[in-house]
């Protein structure tokens, strides 16, 4: 995303791993929810932004990152501070790539170095 920080004052979000479509459609979802009050915490799992049976949740995107995945949003923000927030989701069971059994697309298409620790419970 880019924007939601300077219009409705909610970090930015970040995905990896979905097709480009899907990406686009859960960003527009949780830009909707955003707009209708909704506030996405760290460590908490949502259902119904990704389609059933799929949770996901939201951690914090350390700066020095910021560079290498968000150009266009530094630009965007200038000088101006903003946070960012990874959309982590689960594999069809419900596990998240830190736990010992998510699947392996899962777990590998979604980068985890970005993140501050710890990650969010089940």
């Amino acid at each position: 995303s880019i924007g939601f920080f300077h219009t409705m004052e909610h970090p930015e979000v970040i995905l990896f791993g979905l097709p480009l479509k899907t990406s686009m459609s859960v960003v527009n979802a949780i830009g909707r929810e955003i707009r209708g009050g909704m506030h996405f915490e760290t460590g908490r799992n949502y259902q119904g932004i990704l389609n059933y049976p799929y949770l996901c949740c939201f951690k914090e995107v350390d700066h020095k990152y910021y560079r290498e995945h968000v150009a266009y949003a530094l630009w965007f923000y200038e000088s101006d501070p903003f946070p960012m927030l990874q959309c982590v989701w689960s594999d069809h069971r419900g596990h998240f790539p830190w736990d010992g059994e998510c699947s392996p697309y899962a777990r590998d298409a979604q980068p985890m170095h970005l993140l501050a620790p710890p990650a969010c419970s089940r």
